[in-house]
């Protein structure tokens, strides 16, 4: 009895013994709780760190909102009203923005191709969407910037961007003619038909120039500040190697400002009249008497007919005045032009007009005028060419035209070292690109 009376008491102490330590350990849990309720309360209140942003961040600094940039290609029919609203600019501040453009944009200028770089940022407490700045090229060597001025509104300035120039040379041998020559070889139109205009007062296309001739052009490639080329600068050196002669141009700008052509003596190759107002043409009926194509009978032909593919351009002549733009049932559409000194010139059965070309407009020597065409009394297209002297009709093939100025001097001067220059030019290019 008294055994299991002892068994029973050690029983009970050992798990009163056990009852304290879970006691003790549940009180010190407690403990430990309380020391760490200050410094969770406090964490809690601490601000979140906004995405993106540093841990180190002010919790107290406001956070800016976020600039955007969307580049927009304008598209035909576009506004710039169009473009800003799709952006989600308010009317109100649109109309802020054209009005401080007013003095170097219009709108109404806006072009499809042009690139429009809009700045934009979204107030953090009404959702709006605000235009920071926003940049418009306007061409190739010009953007528009405009951006939010500190005291309402916005400023606006034009940035001209200087273009790298770097000389292009193109030459070869010329198998129709210099026209399909050049261009099947990369010569720009532009380019192509200034050197044509240029050769055109000693040189008949028609007749002096055979296969086998060769050519060569001197030009200038502008770049961007990216290196893309945005566009091709004057003739400034062109030769054509012809059968009996090779015939020489540069390009000079004289101390009175006045730009032309020379050749190689330094004399002014501009006459009053070109020797051939179409390129790329051949004379399919002469000067003087002919059966007529049509009719049968024998007439006298006051003209030079050149054959040319339908929308070929025809050149003015001579600096001039449209005496008349019309029609007629014999010659179709047809323009006279009045030139200086006694000079004038008539081009018949053109398919169209060039723009602008009417009675009382004036034009310049090479300007495009108008285009070959079927209209009229023909049997083909042709371009019709007739020249009348004080009123009398002469042979446009040998007709004489008063030279142009002489270079002497210390102006001649001027221009033999400026030719020295684009000749030494000419053969550094040749030699790279056979490099």
């Amino acid at each position: 009895m008294f055994l299991r009376l002892k068994s029973a008491v050690l029983s009970l102490r050992k798990r009163a013994a056990q009852a304290n330590g879970w006691v003790i350990a549940a009180l010190m849990v407690v403990f430990v709780a309380l020391l760490l309720i200050p410094s969770f309360s406090i964490s809690m209140k601490k601000e979140p760190v906004a995405r993106g942003a540093s841990e180190r961040s002010n919790p107290a600094e406001p956070l800016r909102p976020e600039v955007l940039h969307k580049s927009v290609t304008v598209a035909g029919g576009d506004t710039l009203f169009a473009i800003l609203a799709q952006a989600g600019i308010e009317k109100r501040e649109a109309d802020e923005l054209v009005a401080s453009l007013s003095s170097s944009f219009s709108p109404s200028n806006l072009k499809a191709g042009q690139e429009i770089d809009l700045f934009l940022r979204t107030d953090a407490h009404s959702r709006s969407v605000q235009l920071v700045a926003m940049r418009i090229g306007v061409d190739t060597t010009t953007e528009i910037e405009a951006s939010r001025s500190a005291v309402g509104g916005y400023s606006v300035r034009v940035v001209a961007e200087q273009l790298e120039t770097r000389p292009a040379l193109i030459h070869g041998s010329i198998t129709a003619s210099l026209y399909d020559s050049a261009s099947a070889a990369g010569l720009p139109l532009p380019i192509l038909m200034e050197m044509i205009r240029a050769f055109s007062f000693d040189v008949d296309f028609q007749r002096d120039v055979r296969p086998g001739d060769r050519y060569e052009v001197l030009y200038e490639r502008s770049f961007d500040k990216r290196g893309k080329q945005v566009g091709d600068g004057p003739v400034e050196y062109a030769a054509l190697e012809l059968a009996r002669s090779t015939l020489k141009i540069y390009r000079y700008t004289t101390s009175k400002g006045q730009t032309d052509y020379f050749n190689e003596k330094g004399q002014s190759v501009r006459k009053t009249l070109i020797r051939t107002p179409i390129e790329g043409a051949w004379i399919s009926s002469g000067y003087g008497p002919r059966p007529h194509p049509i009719y049968g009978y024998s007439e006298f032909h006051p003209a030079l007919d050149f054959a040319a593919p339908l929308g070929t351009p025809i050149m003015a002549a001579g600096d001039g005045v449209v005496v008349y733009a019309g029609y007629s049932s014999e010659y179709g559409n047809f323009v006279k032009l009045r030139h200086r000194n006694g000079y004038s010139t008539l081009y018949a059965h053109m398919g169209s007009f060039a723009r602008g070309v009417k009675a009382g407009a004036a034009v310049t020597q090479g300007q495009t005028i108008g285009y070959v065409g079927l209209t009229g009394v023909t049997t083909g297209p042709h371009l019709h060419y007739e020249v009348m002297y004080r009123g009398e009709h002469v042979n446009p093939a040998t007709v004489v035209s008063p030279p142009g100025p002489v270079l002497t001097g210390d102006e001649l001067e001027r221009f033999l070292s400026a030719k020295r220059l684009l000749d030494a030019v000419a053969h550094k290019t040749q030699r790279e690109d056979r490099a």
